[in-house]
C-alpha cells in the first residue's frame, strides 16, 4: 500500500488505541488534566439557542454531571447517542456477513 505498494501518495497507519492516547496526551497538554473527563457516556442532550448541553452518566448509568458549550461533535461510537437522536428510525447495527481478519504478508507492488 501507499509509495510502497506502487500508489502515488503515503499511506498512514496507527492502532486505534495509540490514536485514542495521542489524542488523549495532545488535549490533556493543550487543555489540562482538570478539564479532561474519563469513563464517562453521553446520555441525552439539549440543543437551545444558545448552544448544547450534554448530560454524561458513568459506565453503571449514574448521572455524573453535565456540560454546555456552543457544539457538540457526535463521536461516541457504533451506538452513538447523537446518531440515534438524529436517525431515531435506523435501528441497531446490521450484520452484513462480512468477516474481516488483519494481517501482514509481503507482496510485489
Amino acid at each position: 500500500r501507499g509509495l510502497d505498494g506502487g500508489y502515488p501518495w503515503p499511506q498512514f497507519s496507527i492502532h486505534r488505541g495509540d490514536l485514542q492516547m495521542a489524542l488523549l496526551n495532545a488535549a490533556t497538554k493543550r487543555l489540562g488534566a482538570d478539564n479532561i473527563r474519563t469513563g464517562h457516556r453521553l446520555a441525552r442532550f439539549e440543543q437551545t439557542q444558545d448552544g448544547v448541553t450534554a448530560h454524561f452518566v458513568d459506565r453503571d448509568g449514574r448521572p455524573v454531571g453535565d456540560d454546555s458549550a456552543d457544539i457538540l461533535i457526535g463521536a461516541d461510537g457504533i451506538h452513538s447517542t447523537v446518531r440515534a437522536r438524529f436517525y431515531p428510525d435506523e435501528g441497531p447495527p446490521r450484520w452484513q456477513g462480512v468477516m474481516m481478519w488483519r494481517g501482514v504478508s509481503e507482496g510485489a507492488p
